[in-house]
């Protein structure tokens, strides 16, 4: 039987929408270490919480010039 993916984890997908990239850019960041592992695999699916990414997306590095203010914000957030 295949367990059920609980709603509170987000998957590649997600992860991407909420920062508004392509799922391959998601899988581009982990395959470079540049984000934070998995919290859990679903299969071969990886699956973070939220929280993990809303903390690791607040510690990123922004681009000189980005104006953080004036983005919405985002619907999942």
């Amino acid at each position: 039987m295949t367990e059920a993916l609980p709603r509170d984890w987000w998957t590649t997908r997600d992860v991407a929408t909420f920062l508004n990239v392509a799922p391959s850019t998601i899988c581009a960041y982990a395959a470079r270490h540049q984000m934070p592992e998995a919290d859990r695999r679903i299969g071969r699916e990886p699956v973070w919480r939220p929280a993990t990414i809303r903390q690791w997306h607040k510690q990123r590095p922004r681009r000189s010039g980005e104006d953080t203010k004036t983005k919405k914000p985002h619907p999942m957030s």
